[in-house]
């Protein structure tokens, strides 16, 4: 016969009691507070050295900038909003007119045909596909 509402309450009651009078409660909090601390303290250090100087800093948003333009592009609204957010970049996104003057691309006949339509990953990578470069003078090694 199944236990009743009150006798299923008492038992758990009686049980969080023993935990709380043994230390097991007080150890499992401060165990998962210690947990959660070194994850903390990796994330911010794992930012840090990826992103210790401005150089890392742009590349990252450049980086970043052109995986949300695709995202943005190819319709994945959901996988954006979780991707930003981990990025920590939401706020500094580049357009892709702005990618292209960063990357100096805009006298790439090919680039500048492709227009805002589509993503300038995908640009790019046709680019290389197509020329061995982003740049067609320059061949890539």
């Amino acid at each position: 016969m199944p236990a009743t509402g009150g006798a299923e309450s008492n038992v758990k009651t009686q049980l969080f009691d023993q935990m709380k009078k043994s230390g097991v409660l007080d150890s499992l909090k401060s165990q998962l507070r210690g947990r959660l601390y070194e994850q903390l303290k990796l994330q911010n250090e794992k930012a840090d050295v990826n992103l210790s100087n401005v150089n890392n800093r742009l590349t990252f948003k450049i980086a970043v900038s052109l995986i949300s333009d695709l995202m943005t592009k190819c319709d994945m609204p959901y996988a954006k909003s979780v991707f930003l957010p981990e990025c920590g970049v939401s706020q500094e996104i580049l357009s892709k007119s702005e990618l292209v003057d960063v990357l100096s691309l805009q006298h790439d006949e090919h680039i500048k045909s492709m227009g805002d339509t589509t993503p300038l990953l995908l640009d790019l990578v046709d680019q290389i596909k197509s020329n061995g470069s982003v740049r067609p003078n320059l061949a890539s090694i």
